[in-house]
């Protein structure tokens, strides 16, 4: 709805440019096209900064209608389309109302005492197990570069420690297997980037157990989400980075699906680290896959979708610039996609060093920069699952650079309203 809005808006002020200007549509059309090619020759395509749609496909049939010598042009909404308009207002507005309030996002540290807290970390992993109604979370790298082996749960306002028999690792995936009832682990570094690992461990709420040996795929950051569709643990890509970070010396392309023993090719697709969730409204696996720009030296999201034999390459709102090891989860209960934090550094072509404090959300066709009144502090390598018993966004962990690790937990949900979820999700 709010897409359509935004649509009609921007036809409007086209209308109304063509109508208060005097001029023929072709001079118009000119102008519109001067506007977009000034907006896209600046260091940052900001669409909104020039009053544009974001998206390219709406850039072009705005051209369009310009063009269009056969369309007529209306001064102003007839009474009927007034009259309508007013009902619908008098009828919508309520409801309208009652959505907006209820749906208001906001970041609320979860206070935990300082000694109840699992150590400060980044580039660990969290996945929430449905069945014991717990956050799950193992590994990452501590202060002074530790390689963290243990395993705490979260309950919903206190951590335990639960384990220190896994292993030591980060930069690894772990999502929760809903058929088998255990949280999946592969892949990541162990001591340093020197030593790879692409073997995998699954946790069954006691115990851990290394479930099958080394594939050939060694290294970290591969794209891994649970299918309830296929009721499998899908994998893609990955890679191995350079000692000292920042540079992908070799990248992987292939899909696969464990099956409680074996990873089985099913696919190949997009080469490189990736981040990839399952989106509960298009029943398709969605993989958020990092492309880097030298000139000028940006980060770019390429989001592809695997319809169940290939990946899809999806277009989508390109304008906001990614970063490097932000959070993703797809919030069930919205059904979108969530990030926060990232960083961009020298390591990826930029000049300076720089921590990213921002949350967008991701709805399927545009990307939305969320404001709120707290947030975290900026941070890479944070961790964030979705609990689907409270509906709600955990965070956990995070740094800056080699230095600043953080320990504090938030969570991302609705702000109390007062209204019910049931008569929200109704209107």
């Amino acid at each position: 709805m709010n897409w359509i809005i935004d649509q009609q808006r921007e036809y409007a002020c086209d209308d109304v440019a063509l109508q208060g200007s005097n001029s023929s549509r072709k001079d118009c059309g000119e102008g519109f096209l001067g506007v977009v090619l000034q907006a896209n020759g600046l260091p940052t395509f900001v669409a909104a900064s020039v009053g544009m749609i974001n998206t390219k496909t709406l850039i072009r049939r705005r051209l369009m209608r310009i063009l269009d010598k056969h369309r007529k042009l209306k001064a102003q909404l007839s009474y009927t389309a007034m009259s309508l308009l007013m009902v619908l207002t008098v009828i919508v507005i309520p409801y309208g109302g009652r959505l907006a309030i209820a749906q208001t996002m906001e970041w609320t540290e979860i206070l935990i005492d300082e000694s109840m807290r699992p150590p400060a970390r980044l580039e660990h992993q969290m996945c929430y197990d449905s069945a014991r109604d717990v956050m799950v979370m193992h590994g990452g790298k501590g202060e002074y570069s530790v390689k963290l082996h243990d395993t705490w749960e979260f309950d919903g306002e206190e951590w335990k420690l639960v384990s220190m028999d896994g292993p030591a690792r980060y930069k690894h995936r772990m999502v929760y297997d809903a058929a088998r009832g255990v949280c999946v682990l592969f892949g990541g570094y162990g001591t340093s980037l020197t030593d790879p690992h692409a073997d995998t461990w699954e946790w069954d709420g006691q115990h851990w157990k290394q479930a099958a040996p080394n594939t050939e795929e060694l290294g970290g950051f591969p794209g891994m989400a649970y299918d309830p569709s296929r009721q499998k643990v899908i994998r893609h890509g990955g890679g191995l980075d350079k000692e000292g970070g920042g540079e992908i010396i070799k990248k992987y392309n292939s899909t696969f699906e464990w099956d409680g023993s074996a990873w089985n090719k099913i696919a190949e697709g997009p080469a490189g680290p990736a981040i990839m969730v399952y989106d509960t409204n298009k029943n398709r696996l969605i993989l958020f896959h990092y492309e880097r720009i030298e000139s000028p030296p940006r980060i770019n999201n390429v989001l592809w979708e695997f319809n169940g034999t290939e990946w899809e390459k999806i277009d989508f709102d390109d304008s906001v610039e990614a970063y490097y090891t932000p959070a993703y989860a797809f919030d069930e209960s919205r059904g979108l996609t969530v990030t926060f934090g990232g960083v961009r550094n020298r390591n990826w072509g930029f000049s300076e060093y720089y921590v990213s404090d921002q949350t967008y959300e991701w709805d399927g066709w545009d990307v939305f920069l969320i404001y709120t009144a707290h947030r975290p502090l900026a941070r890479s390598g944070v961790e964030i699952a979705y609990d689907s018993k409270q509906n709600r966004m955990i965070l956990f962990g995070g740094g800056q650079g080699t230095s600043i690790y953080y320990n504090d937990t938030w969570a991302y949900s609705a702000e109390q309203s007062g209204i019910s979820k049931s008569v929200w999700q109704l209107y």
